[in-house]
């Protein structure tokens, strides 16, 4: 049993349990931590993403989604694709390929479903034969049955032919654990709404944007994963975490003012990162936030004016946390968030997964954790220690080992 302040009552701390533990076998996208690329790419750019295979790989990623610039090539399987493909699995990383548009209706392009299944069918078969580890079909567009500009048998019919397209393609792609796999974004926040969409449509992931469009407030946060996991966990499916619309948009996303992410230091988001990093399930790491580690040979031009890795050091402890993720299965971990310490005031969020507990400080005071809790890695850099704790200072978030309880002895 753990608890995490020895000191002070058991009665005064509350730690509630929202997830458990995942047992059994794990297929890789239980867990994988994934670089997204947003942008699209031509050939050029296909061939400078290959050389960051092995430095990807070493940082502890699992996989990479990209975007070819032209949803064609994948017909040509002597193309930049082939040899791009092949540079992620000779360094251990699964490929994802998003084919937005192709189809279905999305954000930025409204494609007929039935002319389309035929066209996305003949990629995501050239996809495969290429060795493609999954299909992603980007962002969404909002369920015809929820937009309410359709009819309603109008949109009975659009949301079935779209179920059937998913269940076609997941029919394509195969059954077991080995498969490639199907995955997409999904613009819908509302808990009830997103249980039937994961009910209907059975991504292995469907990312949405609850945690992209909230407040920097870690009683909103709470709210959030308490209602993402219950959603989740109801129906078997797994968490995939996207914190940044800059995972399917390259520019930022200055049009959501009241988002943790509009106009954020490099602190927050660093802090956001590490927060994401800990949380059981798949995590989404746009490459925006971790382009400057590397010299980026690609035409594109840097867009977002305030990214954590701006910080030299931030490349040494993504790579630590990744560490830390993978030795203690954070990915597949119970999570439980834990309030009624008496060190963590309002705005800070405290939650334990496997032997870990992470403090995210979202207020302007900082915050001291007790040093019987052993520390392990902050999204700031190195620890401060003063009168017996660990400062944390705001818009950081910090690892720490779990104190363990220790048995009172008997009078007897």
């Amino acid at each position: 049993m753990y608890i995490v302040t020895p000191e002070v009552p058991a009665s005064s701390v509350r730690t509630m349990r929202i997830h458990r533990k995942h047992t059994g076998p794990t297929p890789w996208w239980h867990d994988a931590v994934i670089c997204a690329f947003p942008a699209r790419m031509n050939e050029d750019c296909l061939n400078a993403v290959s050389a960051y295979a092995q430095p990807l790989s070493e940082l502890g990623f699992h996989a990479i989604s990209f975007t070819p610039a032209k949803p064609d090539i994948v017909w040509d399987i002597d193309s930049s694709l082939a040899g791009c493909v092949s540079a992620f699995h000779q360094h251990n990383l699964k490929a994802l390929l998003v084919l937005p548009g192709a189809s279905l209706p999305t954000i930025d392009r409204t494609f007929n479903i039935t002319e389309g299944i035929t066209t996305l069918l003949t990629r995501v078969r050239a996809a495969l034969t290429l060795g493609i580890d999954g299909i992603d079909l980007g962002m969404l567009d909002m369920p015809a049955d929820v937009r309410g500009d359709i009819p309603d048998a109008d949109a009975d019919i659009l949301r079935s032919r779209f179920s059937d397209l998913v269940q076609i393609l997941l029919a394509e792609i195969g059954g077991d654990d080995n498969s490639p796999v199907l995955t997409a974004a999904s613009p819908i926040n509302n808990p009830d709404i997103l249980r039937r969409q994961l009910e209907d449509d059975w991504f292995h992931h469907l990312r949405d944007t609850a945690l992209e469009n909230i407040p920097w407030d870690s009683s909103v946060l709470h709210e959030v994963l308490s209602k993402s996991f219950d959603v989740h966990d109801s129906v078997g499916q797994v968490n995939a975490w996207s914190y940044s619309a800059l995972s399917h948009r390259p520019h930022y996303p200055a049009e959501t003012p009241k988002a943790w992410e509009y106009d954020a230091s490099s602190e927050r988001r660093s802090a956001m990162i590490f927060f994401s990093l800990s949380l059981p399930g798949a995590v989404y790491i746009p490459w925006n936030d971790v382009e400057s580690i590397f010299s980026y040979a690609t035409h594109a031009a840097k867009t977002v004016p305030h990214t954590a890795s701006d910080d030299p050091s931030f490349l040494s402890r993504i790579r630590e946390a990744l560490k830390i993720r993978s030795r203690y299965s954070l990915g597949t971990a119970s999570f439980a968030l834990v309030s009624g310490l008496p060190w963590a005031h309002s705005g800070v969020s405290v939650h334990v997964v496997s032997d870990v507990m992470v403090v995210l400080n979202t207020s302007n005071e900082t915050v001291h954790v007790p040093d019987c809790h052993e520390f392990l890695i902050s999204s700031v850099g190195t620890a401060s220690l003063s009168e017996n704790s660990v400062a944390v200072a705001p818009n950081a978030c910090a690892w720490f080992k779990v104190a363990r309880v220790k048995p009172i002895p008997s009078p007897f």
